[in-house]
C-alpha cells in the first residue's frame, strides 16, 4: 500500500490515478485526514464520493485545527448523510427547527467564519447534494439546492453542474419568480412538461 503523506498534491494524485476499487477503506480515511489537514474542501468532497466515511473524527480534527473550508464541507456532507436539515439551516444562518441537533459542532467562536465560507459559495454544495440523494434525504437535498446560486433579488438561479438528473416540480414551485435559470451540465434528459406553468418569466 502506498504511503500517504500530509500533502495536498499527494492526495490529489491518488484521487486521479487510483480507482475506487483500489482505494480501500483505511487508505480512503487516511487520505481524508490529509485533505482535512490541508484544508482542501475539494479533496474532502472527492474522497467522500469515493467512499471515505470517517466524518465525525475528521470534523473533530477540522474544528480543533481551524481548517474552516474542510469543516464547512464536512458539515454540509454530515447534513446530507444524516438527513438533518437543521445543519443546513445553521450554516446558512436561518432559524433552526431543532436547536439541540448536533449542537456541539456550532458553539465555538470559529463557526461564524465557517458560516461565512458556506454563504459566500466558497465551498461547493455539489457533493452534499449528491450524498443526500444517495442516502435518501430529499428534504436536505432540496434545502441545499435552494441555497445554491439562488438570487431572488436578481431574479436568477444558476444550478449549473449540480449533477441533477431531473428537476422536481417542488423545486420549480419555489423558484416561480425566476427570470433566468441555468441548468447546463446536469445530465438532464427532459424537463417537466408543465415547466411553463411554474416558470412563466424564465428566459432559459
Amino acid at each position: 500500500m502506498r504511503e500517504v503523506k500530509n500533502d495536498g498534491d499527494k492526495v490529489a494524485e491518488l484521487l486521479k490515478n487510483l480507482s475506487c476499487d483500489v482505494l480501500d477503506k483505511g487508505l480512503l480515511n487516511k487520505c481524508l485526514i490529509c485533505a482535512v489537514k490541508n484544508d482542501s474542501s475539494v479533496n474532502v468532497g472527492k474522497l467522500v464520493i469515493k467512499g471515505a466515511k470517517d466524518l465525525q473524527s475528521c470534523l473533530e480534527i477540522a474544528t480543533k485545527e481551524k481548517k474552516l473550508k474542510a469543516r464547512a464541507m464536512l458539515l454540509l456532507i454530515l447534513a446530507a448523510t444524516s438527513g438533518d436539515k437543521t445543519i443546513v439551516q445553521r450554516l446558512f444562518g436561518e432559524p433552526v427547527e431543532d436547536r439541540n441537533s448536533f449542537s456541539d459542532w456550532f458553539l465555538d467562536d470559529d463557526f461564524k467564519d465557517v458560516q461565512r465560507i458556506v454563504q459566500s459559495g466558497s465551498v461547493s454544495t455539489v457533493v452534499a447534494i449528491e450524498m443526500a440523494r444517495r442516502h435518501g434525504n430529499p428534504h436536505v437535498r432540496e434545502a441545499l439546492i435552494l441555497k445554491t446560486d439562488v438570487r431572488a433579488t436578481e431574479g436568477s438561479v444558476s444550478w449549473h453542474g449540480l449533477r441533477l438528473l431531473k428537476v422536481d416540480e417542488a423545486l420549480l414551485e419555489k423558484i416561480s419568480w425566476v427570470k433566468t435559470l441555468r441548468l447546463a451540465r446536469n445530465g438532464l434528459k427532459v424537463l417537466p412538461d408543465n415547466i411553463g406553468h411554474f416558470l412563466t418569466q424564465a428566459s432559459e
